[in-house]
């Protein structure tokens, strides 16, 4: 599975053509690509480094000099204004198989403990979803929480981002 962060300036109205307010906006998303190399339950162990980093907050070295106003904050922080959204994109296999590693993976997730309280936005689908439909279609769905088709703002479809 490869991993890069992705970010995207988008134009509000592009987004919400029912908002009068012309504004931009910048989505950032760590982007999965699973190529099903690997198992199911190594994938949903990779979920649990997301929320590692998620939670991860350097301490002050003992004897450090400078600046202490940044210990103890979150690391991801010095980089994004807000955690970014994780999108799980499947494929290199029929879309049957595809669909049971979803499921598989939303099962293994609804299970662990340490998954079921984080914060995480992770969506996952497949490939050819994405290139059929388009990131701002009902392509995804939440690997946590219900199993509605959601947008890569991984907010129900109707819900207002």
């Amino acid at each position: 599975m490869s991993v890069f962060a992705v970010q995207i300036l988008l134009r509000t109205e592009a987004a919400h053509p029912h908002t009068e307010a012309k504004q931009r906006t910048l989505l950032t998303f760590f982007v999965e690509v699973d190529r099903t190399q690997m198992t199911i339950a190594r994938v949903a162990q990779k979920l649990h480094a997301y929320v590692g980093y998620h939670e991860y907050a350097p301490q002050a070295a003992k004897g450090q000099r400078g600046p202490r106003r940044h210990a103890g904050m979150a690391a991801w922080r010095y980089r994004y204004p807000a955690f970014p959204r994780l999108l799980l994109i499947l494929t290199g296999a029929s879309e049957d198989r595809l669909a049971r590693r979803i499921s598989y993976l939303r099962s293994l997730a609804a299970s662990d403990p340490a998954l079921a309280s984080t914060p995480l936005r992770v969506g996952v689908t497949t490939l050819d979803q994405l290139r059929s439909h388009g990131p701002f279609e009902p392509v995804f769905t939440p690997v946590l929480g219900r199993a509605e088709f959601s947008n890569v703002w991984l907010r129900p479809v109707g819900v207002a981002s």
